[in-house]
């Protein structure tokens, strides 16, 4: 049985909850970031954020993605599989954006260029677009 009471099982349900909390986490470095100026506070939360969605990457999505393949191949022209597809290709580029900024970025400063900028919000959009297209996966599969 499934938190939300859908047909998913347990980890799909404990990794919405995490994707969502990790959304959260988020937005507070946003926040703190552009009204307090607090950079190192910034820097740490983006990195606890970007751990908590490399342990989910590794732990639960990607292991039911690799055991998923056979039916995504026979089922390629199906728009569910269409979106799984695309929510693991925008995920790992946003997770190995995050990887560049966190290598470019230590230790974490108060000094950034507008490329760095860019990098950040573009890493955050495609996460963004990861998220949508993972509850999207979500409801597919677990509520339709």
């Amino acid at each position: 049985m499934s938190v939300f009471g859908t047909n998913a099982p347990m980890l799909s349900d404990v990794n919405l909850i995490l994707q969502i909390f990790v959304l959260m986490i988020l937005f507070v470095s946003v926040y703190y970031v552009k009204q307090k100026r607090n950079y190192a506070l910034h820097g740490s939360l983006m990195g606890l954020a970007l751990i908590l969605n490399i342990i989910a990457m590794l732990s639960i999505m990607m292991p039911k993605f690799l055991q998923s393949l056979g039916y995504f191949q026979s089922t390629i022209t199906k728009v569910s599989t269409d979106i799984a597809i695309l929510h693991g290709f925008f995920g790992g580029l946003a997770e190995i954006m995050g990887i560049i900024m966190i290598i470019k970025l230590r230790p974490c400063g108060s000094i950034m260029g507008k490329r760095i900028r860019y990098l950040m919000s573009s890493t955050l959009f495609i996460w963004l677009i990861a998220l949508i297209l993972g509850i999207s996966v979500y409801i597919l599969f677990y509520v339709l």
